[in-house]
């Protein structure tokens, strides 16, 4: 893409943003922006046809940090275009420009905030069942006609004729459905 078509895509998007344009420079394919109060950075493009990504930096010491968000986007894993360097770029300034943070995670941030609670407190027979199931994950060893439970199958050898990890779970999973007291 050309330097033009770059600007005019930059000139786009500042209209959705609290940036401006200030500068092109189109022999250092530099394009410097600005936005109240004091939030600068500036953008190098890439040469047509060279394999080289995009650049942000900024000479602000105060702004600089708030660009690594930005620069580890552009060194990951595939091209990106402009518009999408550059939105990256006002996600990480947006707390330098007074604007609520709008994260991918805000589940991860409700939840965050969610106390805990063991399995009992909701459903007081989830604690059985969650035994059982730790019970199911052993193996299930006779030695001299007694049953021994094993954490580790290949402590011993399976003997085909006794009953699976798994029918064991599911014989107490049934037991624990139906043994359950009416309230």
């Amino acid at each position: 893409m050309d330097f033009q078509q770059l600007a005019d895509v930059a000139e786009k998007w500042c209209s959705n943003t609290p940036f401006e344009l200030i500068a092109t420079e189109e022999t250092e394919r530099r394009m410097d922006f600005y936005a109240d109060p004091g939030v600068s950075f500036y953008v190098l493009c890439p040469d047509n046809g060279c394999g080289d990504n995009f650049h942000v930096w900024s000479e602000s010491e105060d702004c600089l940090p708030f660009l690594q968000l930005a620069q580890d986007y552009i060194s990951s894993c595939g091209k990106k275009t402009l518009h999408e360097v550059l939105e990256k770029v006002f996600k990480s300034f947006r707390p330098l420009l007074g604007l609520p943070d709008t994260d991918d995670d805000a589940f991860e941030e409700y939840s965050a905030d969610v106390e805990e609670e063991g399995p009992e407190a909701d459903h007081p027979q989830m604690g059985e069942i969650q035994r059982a199931a730790g019970l199911a994950k052993r193996s299930t060893c006779w030695e001299s006609d007694t049953p021994q439970l094993h954490s580790d199958e290949s402590s011993c050898a399976q003997d085909p004729s006794r009953p699976r990890p798994m029918y064991l779970f599911i014989w107490l999973f049934i037991c624990i459905l139906y043994n359950k007291p009416e309230n």
